[in-house]
């Protein structure tokens, strides 16, 4: 019966891999199907403790945060109800003391913005154990003599009036005291969040102190991956502005081909005269000497940076010609230049 050798191999097998706990032989087929049957039913037991845990982690939560949600927003009613109880009286006193026509609303902005933030600054260093300075117990000292006397002076003279007068900056301070001891506990809690997650899964110091060398490691490779990708970025940018040389130097190069062919045109125009002289004979050598003369003219043009042609006398000055050839010279260099027409208005 081959399922009966295959039944017994697994287990054998079982057995050898420490299924079968305090069993000195392999278990017979019922005892074999009872501990299977046990395994198959606590498989289920890690997901419903899991499903428990973290419907029961929930509801504490969401508990936990409507609490909170209700403490501050109640605290922050009592802030806001005491700043505008104090702010009113504290006009009434500027007013009474001479403060009007809008001055009083400045007065009560200056100490009453110094008696808060004094305060809050005060109530975060008690907190955090910090030195509380100089200013700001002379801030918190200021405001509150000026809250006190405000609020006790425009309250009725009874003792009800005068107790109240003197518990509204009290409830101030109790109300930020309050908002700042709550951020400090959720700091707390974090770290009890931590502590509880290291106690659960049996972290041992080492382990943590890996997981803190991997978290630092990992933090190190991407601040190197973003300061690769600045490296990467700069030398880009570099690139582009070789390029951008680069085609600077064309366009320079490209320029100066152009003044070339310009230049070149020019001389083409000189050599090339003898379509702008008169249909007359005249010998080789007269036409050469033209062309000297023609080949002065241009230059003393470009050099002077004359408006026309220079005319006979100065193309005779400068050549040495005789009146003919600086007159036939003077002739083609006007047909090269020709005079521009004055527009008429």
């Amino acid at each position: 019966m081959k399922w009966y050798h295959d039944w017994k191999q697994s287990a054998r097998n079982r057995y050898l891999a420490g299924y079968y706990p305090g069993h000195d032989r392999t278990p017979n087929l019922i005892v074999w199907g009872l501990y299977q049957l046990g395994y198959f039913v606590a498989d289920f037991i890690p997901l419903i403790m899991n499903l428990i845990y973290g419907t029961y982690s929930t509801m504490k939560e969401l508990i936990s945060f409507a609490a909170k949600l209700l403490i501050e927003a109640s605290t922050f009613i009592v802030v806001g109800g005491t700043i505008v109880f104090s702010v009113f009286h504290s006009v009434e006193l500027l007013r009474w003391a001479g403060a009007t026509d809008g001055l009083e609303y400045i007065g009560v902005l200056m100490f009453e913005v110094v008696f808060i933030a004094s305060t809050a600054s005060l109530t975060g260093d008690k907190i955090k154990g910090r030195k509380t300075n100089k200013y700001t117990q002379a801030g918190f000292y200021i405001g509150i003599v000026f809250v006190l006397i405000s609020n006790v002076t425009q309250m009725s003279s009874n003792w009800i009036g005068v107790g109240i007068g003197i518990i509204t900056p009290i409830l101030l301070i109790v109300a930020e005291g309050i908002l700042a001891n709550q951020y400090m506990s959720e700091s707390k809690d974090k770290e009890t969040q931590v502590m509880e997650i290291v106690r659960r899964n049996n972290l041992t110091n080492g382990d943590v102190m890996k997981a803190i060398t991997l978290y630092l490691d990992n933090q190190k490779e991407d601040t190197a991956k973003e300061d690769t990708a600045k490296v990467d970025t700069a030398k880009e940018d570099m690139a582009k502005v070789d390029t951008a040389k680069e085609d600077m130097a064309k366009v320079d190069t490209a320029e100066e081909d152009m003044a070339k062919v310009d230049t070149a045109k020019e001389d083409t125009k000189v050599l090339d005269i003898s379509k702008f002289l008169e249909d007359r004979e005249r010998s080789s050598s007269t036409i050469e000497e033209i062309e000297r003369v023609v080949q002065k003219g241009i230059e003393i043009k470009k050099q002077k940076q004359l408006a026309k042609a220079p005319g006979v006398k100065r193309l005779k000055k400068y050549t040495g010609c005789n009146e003919y050839t600086a007159k036939e010279a003077k002739k083609v260099l006007d047909k090269l230049y020709p005079k521009k027409e004055k527009p008429t208005g």
